[in-house]
């Protein structure tokens, strides 16, 4: 192997050496990316849920929108304080 004979080790040296540097990476945090089916699921069930509200109550449309707009501005973080709080309760599903 070129790679280990230009640093002046065996083989077997420079592939430990190789893998315990890569052991003392810092981990790569993993970011998810939604499934889209899911997600359009999720998106659907949004719209009928706002539209039965708006339907079903004597709200008017502007209050039914503030309400969308409000849960719009806490979802990511709800989301993610759920997902920290799965991740300590079982930490070897990571």
């Amino acid at each position: 192997m070129a790679a280990a004979e230009a640093a002046g080790h065996s083989c077997a040296e420079w592939i430990r050496e190789a893998v315990l540097l890569h052991l003392k990476r810092p981990a790569r945090k993993k970011t998810a990316t939604p499934d889209p089916t899911i997600l359009a699921e999720l998106m659907g069930l949004r719209s009928i849920v706002q539209n039965l509200i708006a339907a079903a109550s004597d709200l008017p449309q502007e209050t039914v929108q503030q309400i969308a707009k409000h849960a719009d501005s806490i979802k990511e973080g709800k989301a993610e304080e759920i997902l920290k709080r799965l991740e300590h309760a079982h930490p070897e599903a990571k």
